[in-house]
């Protein structure tokens, strides 16, 4: 009677360990912001920082990593084509229009760089 107080089945075994109700996200999926606590939401934007089954975390990371490579990507193009027009072109109009593709293609791939590592 008292092994079964302490947990232990009455044929001797120990119960199984029980999986986690939810599974939490090591970052916010918005603005990625550490979610140090594991709580449900972002406490910076509100974003959901947890799912109910490890196969809807799992979708929800494979979608914005899938995301941020397309957006590194898109950035690298951007750069290369600020760098075709400056050589090719080389005047004021295309000095400002390589500078707008220099600036969008940086940024670009710095916040996809940073959501590749998403957990």
């Amino acid at each position: 009677m008292n092994e079964i107080a302490n947990g232990a089945h009455q044929d001797g075994q120990q119960p199984l360990e029980s999986a986690p109700l939810f599974i939490c996200s090591i970052y916010c999926p918005e603005c990625m912001a550490p979610n140090l606590d594991r709580a449900e939401r972002c406490g910076l934007c509100g974003a959901i920082t947890r799912w109910e089954t490890e196969a809807d975390y799992d979708a929800r990371k494979n979608e914005i990593r899938h995301t941020a490579r397309r957006a590194v990507l898109t950035g690298l193009a951007e750069v290369c084509i600020a760098i075709v027009i400056l050589m090719v072109l080389g005047n004021v109009a295309a000095l400002s229009l390589a500078v707008v593709l220099l600036v969008d293609g940086v940024r670009r791939i710095t916040k996809g760089s940073r959501y590749e590592k998403f957990e």
